[in-house]
């Protein structure tokens, strides 16, 4: 055994950095895989979501990332189910001219998996002697080979210098999430499950903090799509495929929870072969979906069209902030039947729009499917907690329509749009897998969860995190960090600190409840300043300064 151990030991060892696909760094171990792949060992055909960490039980099979439109009346969709059972998975790699796809194997079939350690030990030490650069830091993949097709710019860096090229020995260094991330960029062009290809490449980082109790059970994911065809996507989608697997797999249940933006995979039954009578709940949650197309409008929340119940930046009195949430979902068989799994791309589309394989529309209750089940159309499958009756259009649903399903193996997949892809035009995504283990029955596993999603979200939200930022860039409306201003504590309790760093003297500070009514405005001074809050119901506000260069705004959540 020891002999086995040592060989072990030493093959672990001389593995490059590359090769190490695990998120491990809280309570969940997390595979991420260099074609796409999320959570699976597409090598051992195994489950690559390890929660808790080191117990040898898992909550996920596999996850995979899913994008549709339409083009010249076409429909086309990029994805797949599992590449594992494929005869073809390579995807690696951007996309770019096709004879160079076999010759650049060796740089891109792999990960980046980077901690922050590293990237704070590069910073501090890069001018010492004898400082040799981390492989991973060294060959980020922040540049493409324009002569062979790719884009300039692939993975984001901090750039010291500002000179637009990565020079990790100048200190540059890779613009990363969480104290443990995972970098992997793919492509539909090589593989995409027999479909049309359409010209799209992904870039994924899922990360992990080790920091703080509520994120201790949470893996993060942000992804980029990039439209490199030449084709506009109307009427597209961004989602996923979840093949969520309780343990063992023959017993689950999935939810759709609408005002969290999530689906939540629970045993559906009362014990587990696997986590025996302590049941665990699994999440799917968008935090932030795609950015909602520009109509000049603030959209508010409802039923509408560019309306949403589960986005954020809705009804806040800012114009064009808007991210969707979680927008459609349905959950399939791995069965040949109807409501089975989707084979092409119009079956693809058909379910990423709220609708079985075939186009027959989701019924409210029952199994969703049965048109004697419901005369009322749903958006969501198993839905609830619908506050807008957002997922039956308006229409309150009946309590004889009540959701049943038969605990069986179960897959979800769940959407973000409409928008429009235009082409040389990319969209992102976060979202968050929460895991909880705590509960004597399902419904306690279940609200384990949803108090944990409502705690994440307010986290997300605020972007209030001592340790680290969960949102990648400074773009997000949800985040105020600028030159000129820094806003703190948010949450908070009645008062409001901001230090302004501009030089404007006329500058304003307006303070708005979440129906844009203006409650306050107030002159600004260089440096300190403070707004009293506790004076105004409610628990959520909107602040905007203005100055003559921009304008920055900002949500605050009350404690």
């Amino acid at each position: 055994m020891k002999k086995y151990l040592l060989i072990g030991l030493c093959l672990f060892i001389i593995l490059p950095l590359f090769s190490q696909y695990e998120l491990e760094i809280n309570n969940i171990r997390a595979r991420n895989e260099a074609n796409g792949l999320l959570f699976n060992n597409s090598s051992t055909f195994s489950s690559g979501f390890e929660a808790p960490i080191d117990s040898s039980m898992h909550t996920f099979y596999a996850f995979n990332l899913w994008v549709s439109g339409i083009a010249d009346s076409m429909i086309y969709a990029y994805g797949t189910k599992f590449l594992s059972s494929s005869g073809n998975t390579y995807r690696y790699g951007p996309v770019m001219d096709g004879e160079y796809y076999e010759t650049e194997n060796d740089i891109w079939d792999r990960v980046w998996n980077i901690t922050r350690a590293e990237i704070e030990f590069h910073i501090a030490n890069l001018n010492d002697p004898g400082y040799i650069i981390p492989e991973v830091i060294e060959n980020w993949p922040a540049h493409g080979d324009i002569s062979k097709g790719q884009a300039a710019n692939l993975a984001p860096f901090i750039d010291v210098d500002n000179n637009d090229v990565y020079e990790p020995e100048l200190g540059d260094y890779p613009d990363i999430l969480g104290d443990q991330a995972i970098y992997s960029i793919y492509n539909g062009e090589r593989f995409n499950e027999d479909m049309n290809p359409m010209g799209i490449e992904t870039h994924v980082m899922t990360y992990a903090f080790d920091c703080d109790d509520v994120l201790d059970n949470v893996i993060f994911l942000y992804t980029k799509q990039y439209n490199r065809s030449e084709l506009n996507y109307n009427d597209a989608f961004l989602g996923f495929y979840a093949d969520t697997d309780i343990g063992d797999y023959t017993d689950d249940f999935i939810i759709t929870d609408v005002d969290r933006a999530s689906v939540i995979a629970i045993n559906g039954d009362a014990y587990d072969d696997d986590y025996g009578a302590i049941l665990p709940g699994q999440s799917v949650t968008i935090l932030r979906g795609v950015k909602q197309d520009t109509d000049n409008l603030d959209n508010d929340f409802g039923i509408q069209d560019l309306q949403t119940t589960n986005g954020i930046g809705y009804g806040d009195g800012i114009v064009d902030n808007e991210y969707r949430g979680l927008d459609f979902s349905v959950d399939v068989s791995n069965t040949g039947i109807a409501m089975g799994d989707p084979d092409n791309e119009i079956e693809f589309y058909n379910t990423m729009t709220g609708k079985w394989r075939y186009g027959n529309p989701i019924k409210y209750g029952g199994n969703g499917y049965d048109l004697d089940t419901s005369s009322i159309n749903s958006r969501f499958k198993n839905s609830y907690n619908d506050s807008y009756q957002f997922g039956t259009y308006g229409q309150e649903p009946f309590q004889e329509y009540e959701w049943w399903s038969i605990p069986s193996d179960k897959r979800m997949i769940g959407s973000s749009g409409p928008f429009t892809f235009e082409a040389g035009t990319s969209k992102d995504m976060y979202l968050a897998f929460i895991f909880d283990r705590g509960g004597q029955d399902n419904q306690l596993a279940l609200a384990n969860v949803r108090e944990n999603i409502d705690a994440l979200k307010l986290l997300f939200d605020s972007n209030d995190l001592e340790c680290g930022s969960l949102v990648l860039s400074l773009n997000s409306s949800q985040v105020l960090k600028s030159n000129n201003l820094s806003v703190y504590p948010n949450p908070f309790n009645d008062l409001v600190n901001y230090s302004y760093e501009g030089s404007d003297l006329n500058a304003t500070m307006h303070v708005y409840d979440l129906l844009g009514h203006e409650l306050m405005r107030t002159l600004v001074k260089q440096g300190e300043n403070q707004l009293d809050l506790s004076k105004f119901e409610g628990n959520a506000f909107i602040i905007k300064l203005i100055d003559q260069e921009a304008s920055y705004s900002q949500k605050l959540i009350r404690r």
